[in-house]
């Protein structure tokens, strides 16, 4: 090889370094500072989340709805009335959402849970009467009864109320209170509408009595008779964690398909007590390039069974990622989640078996 030849070499290499290190480091770049979009995930869930059902009724008649996941609803003639107190006969729309599953709770964003801890539920339910552009009440002695398919009835369960979801919120803020509880505050309504209650209501008597709930084989029998200021119903209990420890600061490994070439991936990992038919209040978020560690600190009772679940989508493919891996949890577990791409069907299903 002569001089000439060698130099020509040598200055072919150095620029296949060159551009070799150029384009490595720009991959890098577009990974590390790529930003996470928080909503993204959200956004898929609610895409998927239980079908809100509407009936037309002849309020001046009695009426029996059935709702696709199997609730039955007794509606007694002249049953509503509008915010002037007027008797409303005629067609109401009556919109109903079926939340019966841990499935139903991750992809609408209500969790069954209540000052950040979970409940033990049996389903939760969304219920709306509408005529001439707003939300009626129910009539003075008249009320509806909600018939909830049930496998396993609990007799310590109560009726749990909520406003929150006409109030835009969601996820980690979303808040059950015990029906017959004082801590429905002022905060869930507006001032206006709170002033008035004071004045009507007797908290430790009438507006406990608007809720009733009997345990009969198969179903949850409740009651209710005021639609005044919510429209969320969850059948639930408080759970007596005794003398329970909580592991601490827990580690979750989430692994990325080799297929995902490192792109950013959106994630949100829940927690789901299948044994309390609940998930976790919160939505742990994160963004994901080819593996993360993610500290979560809360809802970790040791010795309970728990499922942990990540579902993910790619910053730039658009791709549905899923992935859960199931536990008995312990002071120092250390969960590893491996997520796949999958249809968002097939996540709606996967969803849907939990």
């Amino acid at each position: 090889m002569n001089k000439f030849t060698a130099i020509k070499s040598i200055v072919f290499g150095v620029l296949v370094w060159i551009i070799s290190s150029t384009s490595c480091k720009k991959d890098t770049l577009e990974t590390t500072t790529a930003k996470a979009d928080t909503n993204v995930v959200r956004e898929l869930l609610t895409q998927i989340q239980p079908e809100q059902q509407t009936f037309i009724i002849d309020a001046s008649q009695p009426n029996t709805l059935t709702g696709k996941d199997g609730m039955v609803i007794e509606i007694p003639a002249n049953a509503f009335i509008n915010n002037k107190d007027s008797l409303v006969s005629g067609n109401v729309t009556i919109i109903l959402q079926e939340i019966l599953s841990v499935g139903g709770q991750i992809t609408s964003g209500i969790p069954a849970t209540s000052n950040k801890k979970i409940l033990k539920s049996a389903g939760e339910f969304l219920f709306r009467a509408v005529a001439g552009g707003e939300q009626l009440n129910i009539a003075p002695n008249r009320s509806i009864i909600f018939n909830i398919p049930a496998t396993d009835v609990d007799s310590t369960m109560n009726t749990f109320i909520a406003n929150d979801y006409f109030l835009g919120i969601t996820g980690e803020d979303f808040n059950w209170f015990q029906a017959d509880s004082v801590l429905f505050t002022a905060k869930h309504v507006d001032t206006v509408a709170w002033d008035s209650i004071k004045k009507e209501w007797n908290f430790d008597t009438t507006y406990a009595n608007a809720h009733d709930l009997q345990y009969k084989s198969g179903k949850y029998k409740m009651t209710i008779s005021d639609l005044y200021t919510h429209s969320m119903f969850n059948v639930d209990r408080f759970i007596n964690w005794g003398s329970t420890t909580w592991a601490q600061s827990v580690s979750c490994v989430i692994n990325a398909p080799e297929s995902s070439n490192g792109e950013p991936i959106d994630f949100t990992l829940k927690l789901v007590f299948k044994q309390f038919g609940a998930t976790s209040w919160f939505d742990h978020k994160g963004l994901l390039g080819t593996t993360a560690t993610i500290i979560v600190d809360d809802e970790w009772p040791v010795g309970e069974d728990v499922v942990v679940l990540v579902v993910g989508v790619g910053q730039k493919s658009k791709k549905t990622y899923f992935g859960k891996t199931t536990l008995n949890i312990t002071a120092d577990s250390k969960p590893v989640i491996d997520i796949s791409p999958l249809s968002t069907d097939e996540l709606s299903t996967a969803l849907g078996n939990l």
